[in-house]
C-alpha cells in the first residue's frame, strides 16, 4: 500500500495505468522522487531507468539494439532493489535481474557489470584493493550461468561484501 501510496502521491497515477513500461513514459517523475525512493531502487543515489537503457544502448552494435525482452524492464529491476535493505543485497537484485534472468536481448553481463559499477562508485562505496573489475564480472558471469551459491540477492550480496 505504501508503494501504491508513493505513485498516487507523485501524480503517477496516469503512468500505473497506463501498461508497460510502466514508468519509461513519465520522466518527470524522477525529478519528484527523494533519496531512497522506489524508482531508484532504493539507493542513497540511484539511478534512472532512462540511464539503465543509455547504458545498455552504448555498448549495442549498429543494427541490434539491446533492449529489455517482452515482460521484462528495467522499471520492475529498480522496484525489485527497493525492496532489499542493504546496498549489496541491492546490488544483488540489480545483477540477478538483469544478467541472471537475461533481461535484455544481449549484452546482460556487460549492462549489469556497467550498472553495478556505477551505483558502486555513485554511491561512494570504498572496494578493497585486492577485489578487481574481473572478480565483479567473473561473479556476474556465475550469476548469469545460474552456479551454486549465486541465485539469490544474499548469496551475490555476500560474494560482493569483500569490497
Amino acid at each position: 500500500m505504501r508503494r501504491l501510496a508513493v505513485f498516487l502521491g507523485l501524480g503517477l497515477a496516469s503512468c500505473l495505468l497506463a501498461g508497460p513500461p510502466v514508468f519509461s513514459s513519465c520522466p518527470k517523475a524522477y525529478s519528484q522522487l527523494q533519496r531512497g525512493e522506489l524508482l531508484n531502487g532504493g539507493f542513497a543515489v540511484g539511478i534512472s531507468v532512462s540511464e539503465m537503457q543509455g547504458i545498455a544502448d552504448s555498448i549495442s552494435t549498429p543494427g541490434l539494439a539491446i533492449s529489455p525482452l517482452p515482460g521484462k524492464s528495467f522499471d520492475q529491476v529498480l522496484i525489485n532493489a527497493s525492496y532489499r535493505k542493504s546496498f549489496w543485497e541491492k546490488i544483488g537484485v540489480v545483477i540477478r535481474d538483469i544478467a541472471g534472468s537475461h533481461l535484455l536481448n544481449d549484452g546482460n553481463h556487460r549492462v549489469a557489470y556497467l550498472i553495478a559499477q556505477r551505483l558502486i562508485e555513485r554511491n561512494g562505496i570504498v572496494r578493497n584493493p585486492s577485489n578487481s573489475d574481473d572478480q565483479i564480472y567473473d561473479i556476474i558471469s556465475k550469476v548469469g550461468r545460474k552456479a551454486d551459491g549465486y541465485r539469490t540477492p544474499e548469496e551475490i550480496a555476500q560474494k560482493l561484501r569483500g569490497y
